[in-house]
């Protein structure tokens, strides 16, 4: 498994890792302005705007954010534009994962505009 680093800056708790591929990446976990919640941002430090997702990279995600579910009891959040089916395709995979943890709650609400569709997701403890 990929090795991360953890920093606090300014109340963001930021988790570091580079890809097998050699990227470095930054995943982010920030108080949401408007509700009680967390948003997790994942952020590709070479700013290309497709990552290069290998398993190690998902496998150090979830292992962050479980670690952190665990140590905060804190509400995680995020939003993922699902109009391409390539996204809803990652969003179907990140529940598939979601349902092996018994000791976390997922909640999927799917979100419909004129143009786009997206889906809000909410991690918590149970």
């Amino acid at each position: 498994m990929l090795l991360y680093s953890t920093s606090s800056i300014y109340g963001i708790d930021v988790y570091t890792f580079t890809s097998s591929y050699g990227f470095p990446f930054q995943l982010t976990v920030e108080p949401h302005l408007q509700y009680d919640k967390y948003n997790i941002s994942l952020i590709n430090l070479m700013g290309r705007s497709k990552h290069l997702f290998d398993k190690e990279i998902k496998k150090v995600i979830c292992d962050i954010l479980y670690k952190h579910l665990k140590i905060t009891s804190r509400i995680l959040y995020f939003e993922i534009d699902i109009t391409k089916k390539s996204e809803m395709i990652k969003l179907v995979k990140f529940y598939r994962w979601s349902t092996k943890f018994t000791d976390i709650n997922f909640d999927v609400e799917i979100i419909k505009t004129a143009r786009t569709k997206y889906a809000e997701v909410t991690i918590q403890p149970k």
